[in-house]
């Protein structure tokens, strides 16, 4: 019980203690991409080898995890080496998709794990 308790209250630490960090928003706030990592400049920002975070969840890509709590920081920026800084700059905080989308996903393999279960038992025969 104690270990179960205290497994609880580690995930819920790491999955709260997520810092803020700052992008180069391509898209609209709700479902463009945000660029993010090393850049040059100060007010004119040039991302030249960025990460990139969807911001929609569930993504197209994938990810677990989507960019959440957008604020225009009044900054412009660039991806790559070309010209003029058409975007602006957002700080945003990373956060896991929600389980809801996998709940179906999560049933099903419940219930697959609770049939190999009690057919391993031979208590409950289905063919």
């Amino acid at each position: 019980m104690k270990k179960g308790l205290l497994l609880l209250c580690c995930l819920f630490f790491s999955v709260n203690l997520i810092a803020q960090t700052e992008g180069c928003l391509v898209g609209s706030p709700t479902t463009g991409t945000l660029y993010y990592g090393t850049y040059s400049g100060t007010n004119n920002r040039r991302y030249t080898n960025p990460d990139a975070m969807i911001i929609a969840c569930p993504s197209e890509d994938g990810s677990i995890n989507h960019a959440t709590n957008l604020s225009n920081t009044g900054d412009r920026c660039r991806i790559g080496t070309g010209g003029g800084f058409p975007y602006e700059v957002y700080s945003f905080t990373t956060v896991p998709c929600p389980l809801d989308d996998y709940i179906p996903l999560l049933i099903l393999s419940i219930s697959g794990l609770g049939l190999f279960y009690l057919r391993g038992k031979n208590k409950f025969n289905l063919i």
